[in-house]
């Protein structure tokens, strides 16, 4: 090996270490395609005007599904552009929260409770209808009601 060969390893494993200890940084961007199928986003830096690909929504149990066009503060890990994560954005979609066998899921339909397959909708759903037989025919409009109010409130 020549002289040079080593100065540029050197140089190398230098400019390596260096990265290696790069704290998180964070850019502004603008969600351009989202992709929740596989919790991903394209966006655009709001400074530069460059692409960042396949930026991650969540890591596994917290994701958020950021609505197109909204502005989003993502950090890149070892300013790796390919290791983006999403920290927050101004307007999301759908926000989903797991815990073991919980599930917390609310977009724009309502939200969504569950425990393994069990559903606070399903739950309700019961009650109304068990409270239907109890005093059916006294107040059925008002048990009707609740219904309504529970399905405009809880999806799925």
């Amino acid at each position: 090996m020549g002289k040079d060969s080593h100065i540029n390893e050197f140089v190398s494993l230098l400019s390596h270490n260096a990265k290696a200890h790069v704290k998180v940084q964070t850019c502004w961007v603008k969600a351009k395609v989202v992709d929740w199928g596989n919790k991903t986003m394209v966006a655009e830096g709001l400074t530069d005007g460059l692409d960042f690909n396949d930026i991650n929504l969540g890591v596994g149990h917290l994701y958020r599904k950021p609505k197109q066009g909204s502005v989003c503060l993502i950090g890149l890990i070892e300013n790796k552009e390919a290791a983006a994560f999403l920290i927050d954005a101004e307007e999301v979609e759908e926000y989903v929260l797991n815990v073991n066998e919980s599930l917390f899921k609310i977009d724009l339909n309502g939200f969504e409770i569950k425990k393994g397959n069990v559903t606070l909708k399903k739950i309700l759903d019961e009650v109304v209808s068990q409270m239907l037989k109890i005093y059916a025919p006294k107040d059925v409009a008002g048990i009707t009601a609740i219904k309504t109010s529970i399905n405009n409130l809880l999806s799925s």
